[in-house]
């Protein structure tokens, strides 16, 4: 038989705990734990999009600084990309000019080698004629104007040393050579280029 002191588990007289414990009625209770349940996922939400904002931040940063060391790394490749140019068309250009200067002497030295000289002289100017230099360019097809002008002189006086006038022609020719590589030595040194690499004349 029952205890009428126990109260069953149905029993309108026991009091809910929960509903004692704050003080309010069990709807209140209940509506505490909603709200409860709802603040903490308002919270965890909160809290995962603050996460998210902040990884695409350090996302952002990551990106920025990596396009700005690629471009620093680009520009240093560029960089040396011009100045390994520079330093390869200053070798090939002080190449060129000595081998003027070399073709200049050259032709100087016929007059002691008997053209033999100004044969090879003239060789490494049409080797270096294309050279990307219009100074220099200038200079070697002055050069070669000026052997193929003095060959042909030579054969003309040759022709007339028979007669009086090819003696004068010969002195008046290698004056004209000589003065023509004169000037242009100078000129060279001076790095300054032919004003008329075609001229007959000096």
């Amino acid at each position: 038989m029952a205890d009428p002191k126990e109260p069953t588990p149905n029993d309108p007289e026991k009091p809910d705990t929960d509903a004692a414990d704050t003080g309010g009625s069990p709807e209140d209770v209940a509506m505490d734990r909603t709200a409860a349940a709802g603040g903490g996922a308002e919270q965890s939400a909160s809290g995962g999009q603050k996460s998210s904002e902040t990884r695409e931040k350090m996302s952002s940063a990551a990106r920025s600084a990596q396009d700005r060391a690629s471009k620093a790394a680009s520009a240093a490749r560029d960089e040396a990309s011009r100045s390994y140019s520079e330093a390869r068309s200053s070798i090939a250009d002080s190449d060129d000019r000595t081998i003027a200067i070399v073709s200049y002497i050259l032709y100087l030295a016929t007059f002691v080698t008997g053209g033999i000289a100004a044969i090879v002289g003239v060789i490494l100017a049409y080797l270096k004629r294309d050279t990307e230099n219009p100074v220099l360019a200038g200079h070697y097809e002055y050069l070669i104007r000026t052997f193929w002008i003095g060959l042909a002189g030579s054969v003309i006086c040759f022709i007339l040393i028979f007669v009086v006038i090819g003696i004068p022609l010969f002195i008046a020719l290698a004056v004209w050579w000589l003065l023509r590589l004169v000037v242009g030595v100078v000129r060279l040194l001076d790095n300054k280029p032919i004003p008329d690499p075609k001229t007959w004349l000096i």
